[in-house]
């Protein structure tokens, strides 16, 4: 909510349900993730796809979300990382996955890639 001194001393007096559009200056934040909104679980974690191809997760620091993007810190001493921008509840931590790899717009540090998970591969890397 903002308060105005004296409205009605305006140069154009501002009388209740009057309509403004103001500018506001906000916080610049730096070193965040913006990932789509749905690569946040709801339990609040995001899964990524490790060097090995499986799949891994990290509790997600959400600072902020705008439309259907939420920003996220970083994971400590990570560059870029394979995100799952749609994760599953299906999924655990050791599961083989084959990503198919998905550009998306405005990315910022974080590579961002859908994947499929290979049905035929068992968690601990055996088929069958």
């Amino acid at each position: 909510m903002i308060a105005i001194d004296k409205p009605l001393a305006q140069a154009t007096p501002l009388y209740p349900g009057s309509f403004v559009t103001a500018t506001l200056q906000g916080k610049q934040l730096d070193d965040l993730w913006q990932l789509p909104a749905t690569a946040v679980s709801q339990n609040s974690d995001v899964w990524y796809v490790s060097a090995q191809q499986t799949l891994a997760k990290f509790p997600a620091t959400k600072v902020f979300s705008q439309g259907k993007s939420t920003y996220i810190a970083p994971q400590a001493g990570v560059k870029t990382v394979d995100i799952v921008v749609r994760p599953l509840t299906s999924y655990s931590q050791g599961m083989q996955v084959n990503m198919i790899r998905t550009s998306l717009n405005g990315v910022k540090s974080a590579e961002l890639y859908y994947l499929k998970v290979a049905a035929d591969i068992k968690p601990n890397g055996n088929r069958g």
